[in-house]
């Protein structure tokens, strides 16, 4: 077979030569137009692998691997690319579809430039077979189906129909993109023949004898029909094979026993949401693609050409049964107190926050490493980002490392059944341009895992034209007056901004030499760590105070944001910030067990603990502020021979008791590990560390009591 394979090739090029005509083959500018193009995808890892087999032709599957040049794990799978292939590619065993649970598969398609000289498609497959990745229609005598099977269908090989569904993948349901119809009345090319000549997505069951129908008007001439549902078609040789990548969305509803699927639901380019070409919904019989009732079905893609052909390609977005994943995003106006919903308008300056929601709904790992590059709407300021997670726990994110306007920032935390959601809030102000609207175009921000890729869009809106008059905010005294604020404070207490504003129509960002009235009131809108708080008035004068309360404040880094409006908001000032640094003094580590073991001798020692305390204790107070560790002894019964001591490491060795004795002072540092030099071993007393003194006298037995460190600050 290979020496006649190779004959006749030989053979063709020949003739080929001799008339001018053109031979099939790879085409490279057309792949390397796909991957030049290619959207951001999901590595295969070990999610997939392709089947095993043979064609008629000697070759085997068709179907490879190739990576990207996006430089981000993107990998594409080309399941043809020339004429009389078939190519698989399957989900393996752990990442198989669970049929009990809503699961959601998304991807991208390409499939060439060809139009109407494209052929044959591809088919995304659950299935049963038997055969498992090897799963593959062949013909009677075995070989490998192509043309119009797309490697799924059964083979019209001229036996009668009773049999065809034998030869297709079995227990399996099947979704073709077909660029290819097959409408000619004869054996092994009429499939299509009820659909017309143009290239169609449709469905059914290859395994299942309804599929199919035969036509024996001619007995000389019978040939099979096949039966479509849930059919999208334009009338265009455009729909599949044009040189363009298409974005396909499948999501199974375990409840309903239903596929919803939607094709060309995202922009190539931009990746952004548009209006389907067409979307479907079709019920699926569990039965008659898991019969053996397993929960469970595999899933992936076969792809074939014949004696058309075309660049066959997928790129995998989110795969079911690793992770399925999603994301929404709330946009409210916090000044009006009201959702933004698109086309919406918005008043210049006022105050707005995007909150975009990502969700864990199952899977089989947890959604890792994600990375939320988040598009900050054009003519939208920030001044608080944060994450927060399920158990509460938040993050904050610096809004200075924006950069193009895109906030890109990656979750320290996977996501899993239990932890999840998470929810990113970014706050800001709409700023407008004076004497005109501003039509604010969605923006589309990405989170994408090592394992999962999702989206989430915020609405189109317009911003209101600002106002001709220049209202600033600044902290301060007039002409030094700042935009940031830093307060370092030793504990929680109501703190208070003060500053002042200025009000004319000079537009420079001077805070000084207005020549406008000084004295109009104007009101004042803050946030501490992104939640907005009651307005107030900031009188007369051209000052402003504001106090924070301390139940607002929390340890370590505050955010609190500040801007004014006047005349009801028409005209807004920008946005200044104050950070306020919280210090607190605490144990970062303090061991609660402390034991000590030893074998009597009938002579005085000094005995270690099986191993020294573990004290440290963290300070994130002032620079300059000091503190003292003491402890004390109690609860050890009178009748104890011994004495708990603590030794310094100086030769003063100094008896706990009932009574605070000094152990260790430090000054203001992120972490101090007091226990860090302390002794496992008693030498003498340079050996530092709690020890315990017994006499000679010591009767074996178990004494117990509690030694109380106590953390105090000390005068510096």
């Amino acid at each position: 077979m290979g020496m006649k394979r190779w004959f006749l090739g030989g053979l063709a090029l020949v003739v080929a030569g001799l008339l001018g005509g053109p031979v099939a083959q790879a085409d490279n500018n057309d792949l390397n137009n796909a991957i030049s193009s290619a959207p951001q995808g999901l590595p295969l890892n070990d999610y997939f692998k392709l089947g095993t087999f043979s064609t008629s032709t000697g070759g085997g599957n068709s179907a490879k691997v190739i990576d990207s040049n996006r430089g981000d794990g993107t990998q594409l799978v080309q399941l043809t690319d020339t004429t009389n292939e078939v190519g698989t590619i399957w989900t393996a065993d752990n990442y198989r579809l669970n049929l009990n649970q809503n699961a959601t598969a998304s991807m991208w398609l390409y499939f060439g430039y060809r139009t109407s000289s494209a052929g044959d498609g591809m088919a995304f497959v659950l299935q049963n077979d038997a055969r498992g990745v090897d799963a593959i229609a062949k013909t009677t005598s075995g070989a490998v189906g192509d043309g119009e099977t797309l490697g799924v269908w059964g083979v019209d090989d001229g036996i009668t129909n009773p049999q065809i569904q034998s030869r297709a993948i079995q227990n399996s349901w099947a979704l073709e993109f077909d660029s290819f119809s097959n409408t000619q009345s004869r054996k092994g090319s009429a499939f299509d023949t009820s659909i017309g000549s143009y290239p169609h997505i449709a469905s059914n069951y290859p395994g299942a004898g309804l599929t199919y129908v035969t036509n024996n008007l001619s007995p000389d001439n019978p040939y099979v029909l096949m039966q479509h549902q849930g059919v999208i078609q334009n009338n265009s040789f455009n729909l599949l094979s044009n040189g363009a990548w298409h974005h396909v969305t499948m999501k199974w509803d375990a409840a309903a026993k239903t596929m919803t699927y939607s094709y060309n639901d995202k922009d190539p380019s931009t990746g952004n949401a548009q209006t389907p070409v067409g979307t479907k919904t079709v019920s699926i019989d569990p039965t008659k693609i898991d019969p053996n009732n397993t929960g469970y079905a595999r899933w992936g893609f076969t792809g074939s050409t014949g004696t058309n052909w075309e660049n066959n390609l997928v790129i995998f977005e989110q795969v079911p049964g690793v992770v399925n994943s999603s994301a929404s995003v709330t946009a409210t106006d916090l000044t009006a107190d009201k959702v933004i919903a698109a086309g919406d308008t918005v008043t210049s300056g006022d105050q707005l926050q995007l909150a975009y929601k990502l969700n864990y709904d199952s899977g089989s790992q947890d959604w890792k490493n994600v990375v939320a590059k988040i598009a900050i709407p054009n003519n939208m300021t920030v001044s608080y980002a944060k994450v927060t997670y399920a158990d509460g726990k938040s993050e904050l994110i610096d809004p200075s490392t924006i950069s193009a306007q895109t906030l890109k920032y990656q979750l320290t935390r996977d996501l899993n059944g239990t932890n999840a959601p998470a929810t990113i809030t970014v706050i800001g102000n709409a700023m407008g341009v004076k004497n005109a609207t501003t039509a604010v175009a969605a923006a589309k921000s990405t989170f994408n895992g090592s394992n999962a890729l999702t989206n989430a869009t915020t609405p189109n809106f317009t911003i209101s034209a600002a106002s001709n008059w220049n209202l600033r905010l600044f902290f301060g005294a007039a002409a030094n007056g700042t935009k940031t604020s830093q307060i370092d404070l030793d504990g929680i207490k109501d703190t208070t901004l003060t500053g002042h504003f200025t009000y004319s129509l000079t537009s420079t960002a001077s805070d000084a030499g207005y020549g406008g009235t000084a004295g109009k009131a104007v009101t004042l809108r803050p946030t501490v760590n992104g939640q907005t708080q009651t307005s107030t008035t900031a009188g007369d004068g051209g000052t402003f105070s504001y106090t924070v309360p301390a139940s607002l404040l929390l340890p370590g880094a505050n955010t609190v944001t500040l801007y004014a409006t006047y005349n009801g908001g028409t005209n807004v000032s920008d946005v200044i910030k104050a950070t306020i640094n919280v210090g607190s003094l605490a144990f970062s580590n303090v061991t609660s067990n402390i034991a000590f073991n030893a074998k009597l001798t009938g002579t005085s020692a000094t005995i270690a603990p099986s191993s020294q305390p573990n004290i440290s204790v963290v300070d994130t107070r002032v620079t300059g502020k000091h503190w003292a560790l003491s402890a004390n002894l109690t609860g050890l019964a009178a009748s104890f021979p011994g004495e708990v001591v603590y030794q310094p490491g100086n030769g003063s060795v100094t008896t706990l008791s009932s009574q605070d004795a000094a152990i260790d002072t430090g000054s203001s540092a992120a972490t101090t590990d007091v226990s860090k030099q302390w002794s496992s071993t008693w030498t003498d007393s340079s050996s530092r560390g709690v020890f315990l003194k017994i006499p000679s006298a010591t009767t074996a037995g178990t004494y117990d009591g509690t030694i109380t460190w106590s953390l105090k600050n000390a005068p510096s």
